[in-house]
C-alpha cells in the first residue's frame, strides 16, 4: 500500500515545497494536510515569506508536527544547510536548534539538510542561491565575502523533491535512516563562479546569501537508495561566449579606495614621494622581504634606474643577460651604456643558465652586469649565478618583473641579489595600473637610486647628477596598496587554478616548466609546449576559444638593430615551440573545464598522429 505523507511547509511557496507537492504521486506517496492521518511526517522550512523571520515559523510549527496527527510515523525534517554553521560548530538558528532537538527526542526522526536549492520545477535556474545572485547582478557588481571562494551546492529543486520523497519511502519501508544526512550535490560550485556565469562582477563585501561557511555532504550521497542527482550548473546556463583571455587584470575597486583617490586629489599632492607612495613602500619592503623598497613609475624604469646604480664600469662595460625576456631588460642594460651579452636558458626551467653564463664570462672580461630574469614567475639558479657574480666582480641585477609573490629559499627578494626589480603593470599579479618596486639590501644603493629615480636630484643642487622621471604617482601607489591587502587571495586563486591547468596539461602529454623544489611560484604565466606542432595545437584551441600568445617574442638576440649574435639553441627552441596560455586570478571553475577539455583534445591529437 503506498504510504502517506503529512507535509508541514514552512513558507507555503517554497521551491522544495511545490516540487514535493508535485512530484509525490510519481514516487507513490499521497501528500495530504497536516489533520489527515498519515504513514510519515515531513516538515519543510524554506525561504519562503515568514512573518517571525527565517527560522521561526518552523520553530513555532515542530510542536504541532510532533503532537497533531494519528500514528507517531517516521519523521524527516528538511532544513536549509547553511543555518548549521561550520563544521562542528552548535548551531544557534531556531529552526536547526528545534529540529536537533525533534531528532535528539524521536529516535525515528531523521534531519535533511538541504543545500542552496535552485529552480523552480520547469524553470530552472530561477530561485534560491542562483537567483539571488541574478539579482544581485542585475543591481550591479556582486558584493561578496571571501572574494567570492564561498563554495556553494547548488541543486535543483526537483532534485532534492526527489531525494525527499525517497527519504520517506525508505523511512516507511525499511530500517530507521541515519539521524542526520546531508541533501544536495558533493561537488561544490564557488558563488565567483556564478557570479561569472551570469554575467557579473565581484567586489568585497557581505551579502546574505554569500556565507562563507557550508558542511560539504558527503560523496555518493543517498547512493544506496538509488539517487543520483542528473542537474549540475550548466542548467543555469552556458559560460559566457568570450573566448578565454590570456590577461584579466584584476583591482577590485571599492569605496575606500575611491576614498583614497579624492583624498590625495584634494591634498595636492598627486606625485614626488607622498603618503601613498610611503605607505607603499613600506608595506613592498615587508611584503617583498627587504629592508629597502622604492616605488618607481614602471618596472622598466626600475630597470633602468637599478641598471645606472650598480654599473661597476662607468657604462663602458658588458652586461649578460637572456635573450628569452621583455625588451625592457634591454633597454635597461643599453641606458645604462652597458654592451648585451645574451645567455641561453636551462631546458627545463626556462631560465638563466648558468653554465652559459660561466661560459660567457670567460669570454667577456669586461662584464660588470648579470641579468637574470624570473621567468613566469619561477626564479633561476640564484646560488650558482651569485657565485658567479662575485667571483667576476660583477653585480647581479634581478629582473623580478614577473616575481611578486614567487618565493626562492621563502623569500621573494633573493639574498644574492644586489637590487631585484619588480613590476606592478596590469597585466602581473598585482597591478598599479602602472608602476614598479625596486627593493634592496643596502641603504647606500637605495639612496643612489632614489636620486636616480628622481631627476638626479640631490640635496646639494651643484652636485646634481644625470636621472630620470621614474617617480609614481599617489593614484597608481594607492591601487598597488588597495592590490597587495588582497594579494594573498589572488596568489591562492592563481594557485589554484595554476595546479589543476599544469595537471591537465602534463597528463595530455604537454611539457610544462620545471619548479625547483626550493621555489613557491605564483602563478604570474601559464607557458607549456604542446605534443604536437604548434600550428596545429592553435587550431584546436580555437576551436575550443582558448586564446594564447608567443611569450617572448621575438628573442632579443633576433634584434635587427643589434650585431649578429651566436646561436642560442634552447631559447631557439622555445620561440618555435612555447605557448602562452591563459591564466589568471577570476577562473571559473566553467574556465577550468574548458581549457582541460581544450588541451586534451590537442594530446589526443598527438596520439592519432602516425
Amino acid at each position: 500500500m503506498s504510504p502517506t505523507l503529512r507535509l508541514f511547509v514552512s513558507g507555503a511557496d517554497g521551491l522544495v515545497g511545490r516540487a514535493v507537492l508535485a512530484a509525490a504521486p510519481a514516487h507513490g506517496v499521497a501528500a495530504v494536510g497536516p489533520g489527515d492521518a498519515s504513514d510519515a511526517r515531513l516538515l519543510l522550512d524554506l525561504v519562503g515569506p515568514c512573518p517571525d523571520g527565517p527560522g521561526r515559523c518552523a520553530a513555532h510549527a515542530l510542536p504541532t508536527l510532533l503532537t497533531q496527527g494519528a500514528g507517531p510515523g517516521p519523521v524527516v525534517l528538511a532544513a536549509p544547510a547553511h543555518r548549521l554553521g561550520p563544521a562542528g560548530t552548535v548551531p544557534t538558528d531556531p529552526l536547526a536548534c528545534a529540529a536537533l532537538g525533534a531528532s535528539a527526542a524521536l529516535p525515528d526522526a531523521t534531519v535533511a539538510w538541504l543545500h542552496d536549492p535552485w529552480g523552480d520545477g520547469a524553470a530552472p535556474g530561477e530561485g534560491g542561491i542562483v537567483q539571488a545572485v541574478r539579482d544581485a547582478v542585475d543591481q550591479g557588481p556582486v558584493p561578496t565575502p571571501d572574494h567570492g571562494y564561498a563554495p556553494r551546492h547548488p541543486t535543483h529543486a526537483t532534485d532534492l523533491a526527489d531525494a525527499l520523497l525517497r527519504l520517506v519511502r525508505a523511512a516507511v519501508d525499511g530500517p530507521p535512516l541515519p539521524s542526520a544526512i546531508h541533501v544536495g550535490h558533493p561537488t561544490p560550485v564557488l558563488v565567483r563562479d556564478l557570479v561569472d556565469r551570469l554575467g557579473g562582477t565581484l567586489v568585497d563585501g557581505d551579502a546574505p546569501w554569500a556565507v562563507p561557511c557550508r558542511q560539504a555532504p558527503e560523496p555518493g550521497l543517498l547512493a544506496d537508495l538509488g539517487w543520483s542527482p542528473d542537474r549540475t550548473i550548466a542548467e543555469i546556463g552556458p559560460p559566457r561566449a568570450a573566448d578565454l583571455r590570456i590577461i584579466r587584470p584584476i583591482y577590485e575597486p571599492d569605496d575606500a579606495l575611491l576614498a583614497r583617490f579624492r583624498t590625495s586629489l584634494d591634498r595636492g599632492m598627486a606625485s614626488n614621494g607622498g603618503p601613498e607612495v610611503r605607505a607603499l613602500e613600506d608595506a613592498l619592503a615587508l611584503a617583498l622581504h627587504a629592508p629597502h623598497a622604492l616605488a618607481v613609475s614602471s618596472g622598466a624604469a626600475g630597470l633602468e634606474v637599478a641598471a645606472r646604480a650598480l654599473d661597476r664600469s662607468g657604462g663602458t662595460g658588458a652586461a649578460i643577460l637572456p635573450a628569452w625576456t621583455y625588451v625592457a631588460t634591454l633597454n635597461a642594460v643599453q641606458a645604462a651604456g652597458l654592451r648585451p651579452v645574451f645567455a641561453d636558458v636551462d631546458p627545463a626551467t626556462w631560465t638563466m643558465d648558468p653554465r652559459h653564463v660561466a661560459q660567457l664570462l670567460e669570454r667577456h672580461p669586461d662584464v660588470s652586469l648579470i641579468v637574470p630574469v624570473v621567468t613566469y614567475g619561477v626564479h633561476p639558479d640564484m646560488e650558482a649565478l651569485g657565485r658567479l657574480a662575485r667571483a667576476h666582480g660583477a653585480a647581479l641585477l634581478v629582473d623580478a618583473a614577473h616575481a611578486v609573490g614567487a618565493t626562492i629559499d621563502g623569500r621573494c627578494t633573493p639574498p644574492q641579489a644586489d637590487a631585484s626589480v619588480f613590476s606592478l603593470h596590469a597585466t602581473k599579479v598585482l597591478p598599479a595600473t602602472e608602476g614598479g618596486a625596486i627593493t634592496c639590501h643596502d641603504p647606500a644603493l637605495a639612496a643612489r637610486m632614489d636620486v636616480l629615480r628622481t631627476h638626479g636630484n640631490t640635496p646639494e643642487p651643484l652636485d646634481h647628477v644625470h636621472g630620470l622621471n621614474a617617480k609614481l604617482d599617489e593614484l597608481a601607489a594607492a591601487t598597488a596598496r588597495h592590490g597587495l591587502a588582497r594579494l594573498p587571495a589572488q596568489l591562492a586563486a592563481r594557485a589554484h587554478a595554476w595546479d589543476r591547468m599544469r595537471a591537465d596539461l602534463v597528463a595530455a602529454g604537454w611539457t610544462v616548466q620545471h619548479v625547483p623544489s626550493n621555489q613557491v611560484p605564483n602563478g604570474q604565466n601559464l607557458c607549456a609546449i604542446p605534443p604536437v606542432s604548434r600550428d596545429r595545437a592553435v587550431a584546436v584551441l580555437s576551436a575550443h576559444k582558448i586564446g594564447w600568445r608567443r611569450y617572448f617574442h621575438p628573442p632579443l638576440h633576433h634584434l635587427r638593430r643589434l650585431s649578429p649574435a651566436d646561436p642560442l639553441p634552447e631559447t631557439e627552441r622555445l620561440d618555435a615551440t612555447l605557448m602562452c596560455l591563459p591564466l589568471h586570478a577570476r577562473m571559473t571553475a566553467g574556465d577550468l573545464t574548458g581549457f582541460g577539455q581544450a588541451v586534451a583534445a590537442v594530446g589526443r591529437l598527438a596520439q592519432e598522429t602516425p
